[in-house]
């Protein structure tokens, strides 16, 4: 598994005031992490199902790029909100008879750490849709050895709804250890999002009408109004591809690769306690993610 996070960060502000604070002005950094992942299948309570407890280990991590005009090449060199979380990954996946992937519980979201950590903004739309799937979703039905299909899922993105389309095609059949093995291409795209700070506050406090002195039933956002505090989250359409060995007379996939990109774009304004000015931002992130999972020749019965 390599997964790289490349974030731009632009801050403009009245001058003075970027100073008073722990802000840094200017901040183009790239963060590269390495890590192993490792799989163990058990039995599901569902008998149509199975569990994968997924473990791993982040074995490197590297750091480029400037902040300030300072050249930054270690962790240590990072404003906390912006350093990677390198804890060892870990969860159970529950896997149905299509292949579709579910967590087999729900965690935690932190809508306001898009405001600090760009790794946290990069992935709230779910960076790697093709990680859902192992594998294509094969349709009900035959396929010939140039055979082209199209998938689409829906997908909430805080409160707002994305389509992705995955668009299938086998590329060719061959023989392989004995084996019959088909190439599968499959291109992914998107809808893009916009996410304004009134349907982040609605997702925090729904129905809410008493946030502030004339503030209308269910309208959570006008309880803001005037503030000077704004937050948008854009996100462009995701891109990605995927290319699949599969088995075709064990039904199984021998090795899956996919790569995608999802930039995302937010802006934030606020006014300084100190001068009342408001200070506005800018953040740019762009995650790419590149995913490789190979069947282990024991487990393949070789």
């Amino acid at each position: 598994m390599t997964q790289s996070l490349t974030a731009l960060v632009d801050l403009e502000a009245t001058p003075g005031i970027i100073g008073d604070t722990d802000i840094p002005d200017d901040i183009d950094i790239t963060v590269e992490t390495t890590g192993e992942l490792s799989y163990f299948i058990n039995p599901a309570d569902n008998p149509d199902q199975y569990e994968i407890a997924v473990s791993g280990l982040i074995t490197d991590t590297t750091v480029s790029g400037l902040i300030d005009d300072q050249v930054v090449d270690d962790l240590d060199d990072l404003p906390a909100d912006f350093a990677p979380d390198t804890s060892p990954p870990s969860l159970i996946l529950i896997v149905d008879q299509t292949g579709t992937v579910t967590p087999a519980e729900e965690g935690p979201t932190d809508l306001f750490g898009i405001i600090a950590n760009p790794a946290s903004a990069a992935s709230i739309g779910g960076i790697n849709p093709l990680t859902d799937h192992l594998g294509p979703q094969f349709p009900d039905q035959p396929l010939s050895a140039t055979a082209a299909w199209q998938t689409q899922t829906t997908q909430e993105v805080l409160g707002s709804t994305s389509t992705i389309t995955f668009d299938h095609r086998i590329a060719g059949v061959q023989s392989t250890d004995g084996r019959e093995v088909a190439t599968v291409e499959t291109a992914l795209s998107s809808d893009g999002f916009e996410i304004s700070l009134g349907a982040l506050l609605s997702l925090f406090f729904g129905g809410a009408n008493d946030l502030a002195d004339g503030a209308e039933s269910g309208d959570i956002s006008s309880a803001f109004s005037g503030s000077g505090f704004d937050l948008t989250v854009t996100g462009s359409p995701l891109v990605g591809e995927a290319s699949t060995e599969f088995d075709v007379a064990a039904g199984r996939v021998l090795e899956y690769r996919t790569t995608s990109e999802s930039p995302a774009r937010i802006t934030l304004s606020f006014p300084d306690e100190a001068t009342g000015e408001i200070v506005s931002g800018l953040m740019e992130v762009t995650t790419t993610v590149d995913f490789t999972a190979t069947l282990l020749a024991a487990e393949a019965g070789e």
